[in-house]
C-alpha cells in the first residue's frame, strides 16, 4: 500500500529529554511533545532527532515547557508510533507569526 507518510506536530515539550547515539554512532535526541486535539484533550507524543546539526541545537534550546513545531514523518518504534523530526522550529507561541528559529535535518 502506498501512502504519504509526513506531517506537522507543535506543543509543548515535556520533562522527558534524553540524548544519545544511534547504534552507527549518529547523535540523536528523543523527547516527549505535548499536543492538543479535539476537545483540548492533550495528546503526548514521542518525537526523534537525529544528525548533528538538529541535535546540537536540540541540546542548546529544548528545554520543558518551550513550544515547538515539528514537520516530520511517523515511525514505529517499541510498538508504538513515534516522529522522526525532519524540521524544527523553536519558540514563539501558538499564536506568533514570527517563530524564533526554523532548522531542518539537512542543515549542518
Amino acid at each position: 500500500m502506498r501512502g504519504l507518510n509526513t506531517g506537522a506536530w507543535s506543543g509543548n515539550v515535556g520533562s522527558r529529554i534524553s540524548f544519545g547515539a544511534t547504534d552507527e554512532g549518529e547523535p540523536a535526541c528523543s523527547f516527549d511533545l505535548a499536543v492538543e486535539s479535539k476537545g483540548s484533550h492533550m495528546v503526548w507524543v514521542r518525537v526523534n532527532v537525529y544528525g548533528p546539526g538538529l541535535v546540537s541545537l536540540c541540546r542548546d534550546r529544548l528545554s520543558q515547557g518551550l513550544y515547538v513545531q515539528v514537520s516530520g514523518s511517523l515511525m514505529n518504534r517499541r510498538r508504538q508510533t513515534e516522529i522522526r523530526a525532519e524540521q524544527l522550529v523553536f519558540g514563539g507561541s501558538p499564536d506568533s507569526k514570527t517563530p524564533t528559529r526554523m532548522l531542518s535535518s539537512n542543515e549542518p
